[in-house]
């Protein structure tokens, strides 16, 4: 199961990374350490020459990743995704991440 923080979400999690962000790479997997995510797996993105629908071409690819692997639900994040400590409301109120997990 794919978790966050030990709360499940889908039967597994993905993150699209160019092999050469290297940066990227490191800010996902220091969020995974931090944040306690489990069940999360680097896919290397897709390009080519042009670079036109790349993201998309690797989000498709993903998901026919996941259709093989007969999982029923994914989480698909790109690698410039942020889990924030604190989450602001709509009505200014400031929570922790753990209490809507929780």
């Amino acid at each position: 199961m794919f978790s966050i923080s030990n709360v499940a979400f889908a039967d597994k999690g993905f993150y699209i990374n160019l092999d050469s962000s290297l940066d990227r790479r490191n800010h996902v997997e220091k969020q995974i350490e931090k944040f306690n995510i489990k069940n999360i797996e680097r896919f290397s993105a897709l390009t080519d020459e042009l670079r036109q629908c790349t993201a998309t071409k690797s989000q498709k690819a993903v998901f026919e990743k996941a259709i093989s692997e007969n999982l029923n639900t994914v989480f698909i994040a790109e690698d410039d995704f942020d889990i924030l400590e604190n989450i602001k409301q709509y009505n200014n109120n400031t929570v922790s991440l753990e209490d809507p997990l929780s």
